[in-house]
């Protein structure tokens, strides 16, 4: 029996009855294979990192460990301190606790040395006891009780004073890192894990910025992102997916506001996917929700590509973008005649407020969110729909360098870009397959004859306002043509398609 390879021993406990799968746990001699299976996926909170301590003593059980959930315990509050938005103290309270767990248990993961060939996915959440408790709070302030928000526009940031002038430890055996549920984290983390984790490979993130009431916080946590994609260091990495909700005012009269930082003229959002897709390493971009960039993103040096010659995007295989009809600086991808709205009909009296004092912990009544004026502060009241055409001046710039950034791209079997995908009427949707490169397509016949045609070849399908009520036009102007011709196997491998109905380029 003990020349028999693990992996035959696992197949075999695998298949045992109950009644002896029991026995192969407790016997020496089916330990080890036991422990593939109970060590490979552990989670824990940060006030059990004395059992990691004494589960992996074990080098040898340490490369069994696949998956590591670490949920960190923020300082719990009072049940009326709860239907009360989150406040300073509190706050600094859940930074202190959060860069302390992490910080420990990186400590630990440290000294595990170089990873195993699999490494570990790192899954960490950050959340309270009370965050599961759901209070009493009758909703007479025509607007939500702030329980359901009272962590909005509240990210945990690092707080170096809970660690000392030092950074975070360097951890090598982690190779994936998913910090999506829990409390929302501040985006400067992006540099921070990043920067700790040297054989990073694959990354997951979740952010909500604040809304457009909000002009200088939205700059400044956009920016923060930015700095993180620009300037941390990514050298393993090849996998990043960052979801990013910043959708268009439903009422398209309302100003914008500038995103970019004062005195420049590049959006460094832009800039920073630029230089993460660009990565030697990186292969798959998945950028979901709704972000706002410019042409910045795609931009080529004078001479196209680097000047050893090298392609500027040399591994990117897969680019996935849901992005906003809306500039960085403040503009539209999209126009329209204001006049040409229809009316709506909301209501839109003032409300007032809760009385409750916004700084008091011991009162038992609940804030409420004034809903109604936020929307009108963030552009969404009244609602005011006309921009059904694109804007030649903004969308042909972006879009050219989007499809001209194709040939540059040496790897690359998908492209998929979706722009309008929340508040707006007017959306665009665009398709670059690589030859033999296939996708789930449920379309139309027209769409489903050119997939199947031309499926051995590369092809661009462009579709134009999937709502049938919006009359859109566009004429693609002999530049762009010329350019997704260039990137496929000719002018037969491009479909622009409006309404199921294909159009001539």
């Amino acid at each position: 029996m003990e020349k028999l390879s693990v992996e035959i021993w696992d197949l075999m406990v695998s298949n045992l009855p109950p009644p002896f799968a029991s026995y192969a746990a407790v016997s020496r001699a089916w330990q080890k294979i036991f422990e593939i299976k109970t060590f490979s996926s552990i989670h824990m909170r940060n006030d059990e990192l004395e059992k990691l301590d004494a589960i992996f003593a074990d080098p040898r059980r340490r490369a069994l460990l696949r998956n590591l959930k670490y949920t960190v315990e923020l300082p719990n509050i009072s049940k009326k301190r709860f239907k009360k938005f989150q406040g300073r103290r509190e706050g600094a309270a859940n930074n202190m606790a959060y860069t302390r767990a992490v910080y420990v248990l990186f400590e630990r993961l440290q000294a595990w040395g170089e990873p195993s060939s699999h490494g570990i996915s790192l899954e960490i959440t950050a959340k309270a006891p009370i965050d599961s408790y759901i209070p009493s709070s009758p909703n007479n302030h025509y607007g939500d009780p702030a329980w359901q928000w009272r962590n909005m526009n509240c990210w945990i940031t690092f707080d170096p004073t809970a660690v000392g002038p030092q950074s975070l430890p360097t951890v090598s055996c982690v190779h994936t890192l998913d910090a999506r549920d829990g409390r929302q984290l501040h985006p400067s983390f992006v540099a921070i894990y990043a920067n700790a984790l040297p054989s990073l490979r694959k990354m997951w993130w979740d952010f909500y910025p604040p809304g457009r009431r909000l002009l200088s916080l939205r700059r400044d946590v956009r920016t923060s992102l930015a700095n993180a994609l620009l300037h941390a260091s990514f050298d393993s990495l090849a996998f990043l997916d960052i979801y990013w909700e910043d959708s268009e005012p439903l009422n398209q009269t309302f100003p914008l506001g500038d995103l970019l930082e004062p005195g420049s003229e590049i959006d460094l959002l832009s800039m920073g996917v630029r230089r993460i897709s660009q990565l030697p390493k990186l292969q798959h971009l998945i950028l979901r929700g709704c972000h706002i960039l410019s042409s910045a993103a795609f931009s080529l040096s004078p001479t196209g590509d680097k000047p050893d010659n090298s392609p500027l995007w040399p591994s990117l295989t897969t680019l996935r973008m849901e992005l906003s009809a809306t500039t960085p600086d403040g503009r539209w991808y999209f126009t329209g005649d204001p006049d040409s709205a229809e009316p709506t009909q909301e209501r839109m009296e003032d409300l007032s407020e809760s009385e409750c004092d916004y700084n008091s912990s011991d009162s038992d009544k609940s804030h409420f969110c004034p809903d109604i004026a936020w929307e009108k502060l963030d552009g969404d009241k009244p609602m005011c729909s006309f921009r059904h055409q694109i804007d030649p001046d903004t969308f042909n710039t972006f879009f050219l360098a989007m499809v001209r950034s194709v040939r540059h791209m040496p790897r690359i079997r998908q492209l998929e870009f979706d722009m309008g995908n929340m508040g707006t009427d007017c959306q665009v949707s665009a398709k670059y397959l690589a030859p033999g490169e296939k996708i789930n397509w449920g379309g139309d016949g027209v769409t489903r004859a050119f997939y199947e045609e031309h499926q051995m070849q590369s092809r661009w399908y462009i579709d134009l306002a999937r709502r049938y009520d919006i009359d859109l036009d566009w004429k693609v102007p002999l530049e762009i043509k010329r350019e997704l011709i260039e990137s496929t196997s000719g002018g037969d491998c491009v479909l622009v398609q409006k309404r199921g109905n294909r159009l001539e380029i």
